[in-house]
């Protein structure tokens, strides 16, 4: 019997009554219970209880009454609402007059029937097996009876109304009328197939109908009201089935936190919380006005640097819709949350309810991996579908026309946000710094007290505000890490920092303050004046963490996990093997790479087994930092660093698709703060983009690129070379596998697309570096292919071409004059047409061709033209 059902006991009937008046109950929150309606018929003004078991085991150092381990609670209960008619069901609701038996207050009541609340679902099918719990006399046994069997039929009519048919054959052999009792019982399915899913309730029992067809229940044929229907009836039973969906959206979510920090980094993270929401006001007043829009889809793009606080935002807007009830809210993490997404919405669209999903990271998923998401959010009936997505910058996988994830939601019916919300500085100016500094150090001073206590840290309760005069400090992550670092003036005992005047601080020595902390108290030493390691460090790495060069390897081991991570111990252990240049034998590599998945324990399915350091810019900093160290002290050569270690695992273990794909990644992002990683990944000025990133010479030829090729920002300065060099490489690895054997033969259009695509970036990228001249072939090649596809299917390829002819007249610029203008008068041509029909989709880019086509007329000596054409656009805005 599960621990929320109960027997129900009406018109002051005794615990210990051996009537054949049994009924069933059970509880569906912390104040609700379900039972059906001729169980309380005539009783509605009259007390009733709930006889419930308790299988949950008694809570360590609990003094009060004892309601678990087995015991029994008589829960008092009033009728709140009932349906007569074919429902056949009625909602309970705990009576606040009368004192439970044993007695226990309001508050560990609700704690206590919350916990064992039956969850509710209301997807059902015939053929599922299924389960009734409930209190039938005839079986003499008056701690209950289950059955099991399965249904019949899920849209059988009953008494005008739609019920289950069930059939338990073991309910016949009790009684050949059917085992009365059980009325006001769930009928209990399993959630997933894997045999440790939940069990959740789908109909409440009616046990047989009433007067003359109750013949119709004789056997084992037991009826039932479904939850699906008992939603849209009962507010309670609504509010249940949303908590519930909203329980498993929220399923792999943040862990929970209790007690002093482990670790100094825990405490900067956007899922801590710890630091009121601040700031935003004009983004938070728009993205309000957003989710109060009519549109039935909407989806908006939120772009900004490293630690301006895009997350932070988001979570404030998934919690602020969740308190506002009617709203399903989810933070989407990977292709594994499609299933429990897909429920949900099945949920919203019955309760009609509005739903937002927030995608973080949604350059890095891709427009391959969030396809089906869009397709998953288009298939449903829910009513608001809201996709926020976030972003450090757009790239193909946003703006692509056919293949980006923009056009998906276009062509999905979604209204699609106009401009970006660009995410600039949380506090542009000096003063709004100070203030907000002030109110960080105010939300971490307990928490980081508590942390340099059990560090035996000195601790300054009341800092003096630094000078917050450079422009990264108008980050909310920068703030937070001044704060943070301004609290803890010394990150080990014996440092002198009395010499440091707040007037000098740079973020880059504060993140390398944080590192240092991070590493000494939480990575490394647990008495950091004795140097006496952490024991679980000391039994990982043994010697490795001992001597000058321990806080190195330590250093590397978790840079290799946040640049690569691992989906499971196998491939952990190369990688730890990898980095550290440990033998193949042996279990030290094991035991390392155990302990950085214990290092941040996360919930967080898109975490991987080898949770990164996060935030993000920190782990960043981290693998530039084990990157620079290896350069400048010990002189290695740049080709020997940690990714391309990690790039020549042993034969028989390389590294994964996943695990190359995020190491360019995160070494990209890092890259474009740091030049060292940028002549990292482009060979340097000796390459000057001509050659093969000597990274990606080490790249496996199987290794598919392209995600990471699409994500590349459109605005970049030190990745310039490294994208013609990747760009290169992606092409050429497209057209080996589609034409492998025979060039001549004809190709799908999908891959087509991707071909131009490809030839079209290249273009744009050599003309960005310079070489204009060898971009024309690229150009021209791009431009035909789309050509023919536009022939063939105007409406998907039309935008792609318009693109590819003002690349061509871009490229043709100052070289062909004549011919940059044909190419950009037709791109006009067809953007005009195509703004015509969708000009929320298409008007921004004519008026960018429009000025496009202008200024290549003045380049021509033909101002009259340019200026008419800019006249027209004045006199349209």
């Amino acid at each position: 019997m599960l621990p929320g059902v109960g027997r129900l006991l009406v018109d002051g009937e005794p615990v210990g009554d051996e009537s054949e008046v049994f009924r069933t109950g059970f509880v569906i929150d912390s104040s609700h219970v379900l039972t059906a309606a001729h169980c309380v018929r005539g009783v509605d003004e009259a007390d009733a209880s709930l006889w419930l078991r308790l299988l949950h085991e008694r809570e360590p150092g609990d003094d009060g009454p004892d309601t678990g381990g087995g015991g029994y609670l008589l829960v008092p209960l009033r009728v709140a609402e009932l349906d007569e008619s074919g429902l056949d069901a009625a909602v309970l609701v705990v009576d606040p007059r009368r004192e439970p038996r044993p007695a226990v207050g309001a508050e560990r009541l609700a704690a206590c029937l919350e916990r064992v609340a039956v969850p509710l679902g209301i997807e059902v099918s015939a053929r599922e097996g299924v389960r009734a719990e409930g209190f039938p006399a005839s079986t003499g046994n008056p701690h209950g009876r289950a059955f099991s069997g399965e249904i019949s039929d899920v849209r059988a009519r009953l008494a005008g109304a739609w019920s289950l048919e069930l059939f338990f054959d073991q309910a016949a052999a009790v009684s050949a009328e059917g085992p009365g009792g059980l009325s006001g019982g769930p009928v209990l399915r399993k959630a997933g197939p894997d045999a440790a899913a939940e069990e959740v309730a789908v109909g409440v029992v009616h046990g047989f109908p009433r007067g003359e067809e109750r013949w119709q229940a004789q056997g084992g044929t037991v009826y039932a009201s479904r939850v699906a229907d008992l939603a849209g009836r009962f507010t309670a039973v609504a509010d249940a089935v949303a908590r519930r969906a909203q329980r498993a959206l929220a399923a792999g979510g943040d862990p929970p936190r209790s007690g002093p920090a482990r670790s100094l980094v825990e405490l900067l993270r956007a899922d801590a919380a710890i630091t009121g929401f601040r700031g935003r006001e004009k983004e938070r007043d728009q993205l309000h006005a957003w989710c109060g829009s009519p549109a039935q889809r909407s989806a908006w793009l939120i772009v900004g640097p490293a630690g301006q606080g895009k997350t932070r935002l988001a979570r404030w807007l998934l919690a602020d819709r969740a308190g506002a009830g009617g709203w399903l809210v989810a933070l989407f993490r990977g292709p594994g949350d499609l299933d429990r997404l897909g429920t949900a919405l099945t949920v919203a669209a019955h309760l009609e309810h509005s739903v937002l999903v927030v995608v973080d990271y949604a350059a890095e998923h891709g427009a391959a991996s969030l396809h089906p998401l869009v397709e998953k959010l288009a298939a449903t009936r829910a009513w608001w579908r809201l996709l926020l997505l976030l972003a450090r910058a757009t790239g193909d996988w946003w703006t692509q026309p056919s293949t980006g994830v923009r056009s998906m939601l276009e062509e999905a019916g979604t209204e699609v946000r106009d401009p970006e919300l660009a995410l600039t500085a949380l506090e542009p100016t000096v003063e709004g710094r100070e203030r907000a500094f002030r109110a960080v150090v105010a939300a971490l001073r307990e928490p980081v007290r508590l942390f340099a206590e059990n560090h035996d840290l000195p601790f300054v309760a009341d800092p003096p505000v630094p000078s917050l005069n450079r422009e990264e400090f108008g980050s909310a992550l920068m703030l937070h890490i001044a704060a943070a670092c301004a609290l803890l003036p010394i990150s080990r005992p014996g440092e002198d920092r009395r010499g440091s005047s707040p007037a000098v601080i740079r973020g880059a020595d504060l993140l390398g303050r944080i590192l240092d902390i991070e590493r000494d108290h939480h990575w490394l030493y647990q008495k950091i004046g004795t140097q006496t390691l952490y024991r679980p460090t000391e039994e990982a790495f043994g010697s490795l963490a001992h001597g000058l060069a321990g806080p190195g390897n330590v250093e590397t081991a978790v840079a290799a996990a946040t640049l690569a991570g691992a989906a499971n111990l196998k491939e952990a252990v190369p990688l730890v093997r990898a980095a550290l240049g440990l033998p193949e034998d042996g279990p030290r590599a094991r035991q390392i790479a155990r302990w950085l998945h214990d290092l941040y324990p996360s919930a967080e399915d898109s975490d991987g087994w080898l949770p990164p350091l996060q935030p993000d810019l920190l782990g960043e900093e981290l693998v530039a930092r084990v990157i620079r160290r290896a350069v400048d002290d010990d002189c290695d050569p740049l080709t020997t660093t940690l990714p391309y270690r990690l790039l020549q695992q042993p034969v028989g273990s390389p590294p994964t698709d996943d695990q190359v794909r995020r190491m360019l990644t995160v070494v990209s992002r890092a890259a474009q703060r740091h030049a060292l990683l940028a002549r990292l990944l482009d060979g340097g000025p000796s390459s000057g983009g001509l050659s093969e990133s000597p990274v990606l010479a080490r790249v496996p030829s199987q290794v598919d690129l392209t995600p990471v090729e699409a994500a590349l920002p459109h605005a970049t300065t030190s990745l310039l070379a490294f994208a013609v060099q990747l760009t290169t490489h992606v092409l050429d690895r497209h057209i080996a596998t589609v034409r492998p054997e025979h060039p001549a033969e004809p190709i799908t259009y999908e891959d087509a697309a991707e071909l131009a695509r490809l030839q079209n970036n290249l273009a744009i990228r050599l003309s960005e570096v310079g070489r204009r001249a060898e971009a024309l072939a690229p150009a021209t090649e791009a431009t035909n292919i789309r050509r023919r596809l536009a022939e063939n299917a105007p409406d998907a390829y039309l935008p792609n071409l318009a693109t590819s002819l003002a690349v061509m007249a871009s490229v043709l610029r100052g070289v062909r004059g004549e011919d940059a203008v044909a190419a950009a008068v037709e791109a006009v041509e067809i953007l005009g047409i195509l703004t015509d029909r969708l000009p929320e989709a298409f008007g921004s880019r004519f008026v960018s061709g429009c000025h496009l086509l202008a200024d290549l007329l003045d380049g021509l000596g033909r101002p009259e033209e340019a200026a008419e054409i800019r006249g027209r656009l004045a006199a349209d805005m």
